[in-house]
């Protein structure tokens, strides 16, 4: 494998991720719940849900903008600047409400959450989570290779996979 692929490719989809890991959300609140409620080993099979669903959405990103390259660059235009227009709205969204003082009461929780409802629940949570289907379905997309590998295609898919259990199983670990 080319270097130019790793420092192209493979590095830039690792930035994405620790960048959009580090603005909790959905996802985030999946694992802590799992960690709370069914301790560190639930969390951290929500944290392989999570990363599954990343995958999940990767590789419908991927599929679809493959064919999006190759049959109408139009569209794939379109979802791009569409990305880009949420992640501004959410972003100011974001700073709109992190002005306010929140405050929340959260009943006594119990230990009742099972490893298999965790992994469904953080999965079902990241493939329905907005952000993420917007940096899946267009910012990832942005360092595609036109003429994508399947190698390099894999090597994507199981990166994501890796670093997002990795990431979302240390914030497991916190809780």
């Amino acid at each position: 494998m080319e270097i130019s692929v790793i420092s192209n490719v493979l590095a830039p989809v690792i930035g994405i991720q620790v960048l959009t890991w580090t603005i909790p959300g959905p996802s985030h609140l999946a694992v802590a719940f799992a960690s709370v409620c069914g301790g560190r080993r639930a969390g951290i099979i929500a944290a392989l849900g999570v990363a599954s669903g990343a995958v999940t959405l990767a590789l419908i990103g991927i599929g679809g903008m493959l064919l999006a390259h190759e049959w109408m660059p139009p569209v794939q235009k379109i979802v791009r600047i569409l990305g880009i227009i949420y992640l501004m709205i959410f972003g100011l969204g974001l700073i709109r409400h992190s002005r306010r003082d929140w405050i929340f009461h959260t009943p006594e929780l119990k230990r009742t959450i099972s490893c298999r409802v965790a992994f469904c629940s953080a999965y079902l949570t990241m493939i329905c989570n907005p952000k993420a289907i917007i940096i899946y379905g267009s910012v990832l997309t942005l360092f595609l290779p036109a003429q994508g590998e399947p190698v390099v295609m894999s090597l994507i898919l199981a990166q994501i996979g890796i670093v997002g259990w990795i990431l979302f199983g240390l914030a497991a670990c916190i809780f």
